[in-house]
């Protein structure tokens, strides 16, 4: 097998760095599709959807494993950065308390939409954001890619 050599990856969000380290290889959730880095890869800007970031190790293992609701990776060869308004680490997702954010914000949407006065709980695009980041981070966990 041939052997890669590290690069650097940061992660930013909006608080901190979140993480910055050498990696062997990284899989990122583009908009068009997993997209593998390695070092030495040609520059690319690309826009990140919902879905999991993926860290391997020198044996080209999957070691580590977070939840991205969408954000902007940055590729040159020698260092990725990724842009991400928020990062969990997906072993950290618990998925009975992610369902029930999601039943609840639900039933908060169908009570305002049979509020008949347009009074009360307003269904907003924040709101809409929110339960589609949660249908995600819950299908990150289910359907976990690279065992």
């Amino acid at each position: 097998m041939e052997k890669h050599e590290p690069f650097s990856l940061e992660i930013l969000t909006p608080q901190k760095p979140f993480l910055v380290k050498k990696v062997t290889m990284a899989v990122v959730p583009s908009q068009d599709g997993d997209c593998g880095v390695l070092s030495g890869m040609a520059p690319l800007l690309c826009a990140l959807r919902g879905g999991v970031v993926c860290l391997f190790d020198e044996q080209l293992e999957a070691s580590e494993r977070y939840f991205v609701p969408g954000g902007a990776a940055w590729i040159t060869r020698e260092r990725t950065v990724l842009l991400v308004p928020e990062i969990v680490e997906v072993a950290r997702i618990d998925v009975h308390t992610t369902k029930a954010e999601i039943r609840k914000i639900e039933e908060q949407t169908n009570d305002a939409k049979s509020d008949k006065k347009g009074e009360g709980k307003v269904h907003d695009a924040q709101t809409a954001s929110r339960l589609e980041v949660l249908r995600q981070r819950l299908e990150s966990v289910t359907n976990l890619p690279y065992h």
